[in-house]
């Protein structure tokens, strides 16, 4: 008869822990949406190092000697960041978006967010220089046809690959 006390016993224990588990989740729901935002948060904070990673491999253009493989890659991280519109801003030499896509032959406003003034370059032969709090239209000639085109940063203190612009049929 022991043994059967031992039983009943048991059994009543978790009947009782699992009453107070149900009556717990009940008078505290916010702890599970406390959890659901701490993951979410989590989850924002992954996609913004992940976002902030994939900006940082496009910033480094393959070599001249790179693979096709990198060269490959390179075009479809381009193609992935890629948001379609017709304004670049840059400010401080940051551009937004990274990699603006356009059609073949549009033109697109470059607008100066920054303190100083910027140029922007696509070639060693023609800069658009823009003054702080500005805007400027360009009509970048693109002659390759479609394509990703890396354009330069030009200040003072800056003179490097600040963006793309993808072109498009």
């Amino acid at each position: 008869m022991k043994n059967d006390q031992k039983i009943i016993i048991v059994f009543l224990t978790i009947i009782a822990l699992a009453l107070g588990f149900f009556a717990y989740k009940k008078m505290h729901p916010q702890a599970k949406s406390m959890q659901s935002a701490q993951t979410n948060q989590s989850a924002q904070t992954n996609a913004n190092t992940n976002s902030q990673t994939d900006a940082q491999k496009l910033l480094n253009v393959p070599a001249p000697n790179a693979s096709a493989d990198e060269i490959t890659q390179h075009s479809q991280l381009a193609a992935k960041l890629a948001v379609l519109g017709s304004e670049i801003e840059v400010g401080d030499c940051k551009s937004k978006p990274l990699v603006l896509q356009l059609k073949q032959g549009t033109a697109f406003t470059l607008k100066n967010s920054g303190a100083s003034k910027v140029g922007i370059t696509f070639d060693k032969d023609h800069v658009d220089y823009v003054d702080p709090g500005k805007s400027t239209v360009v009509k970048a000639s693109l002659d390759h046809g479609p394509g990703l085109y890396g354009y330069r940063c030009i200040t003072s203190t800056a003179n490097g690959i600040s963006g793309f612009v993808l072109v498009s049929p």
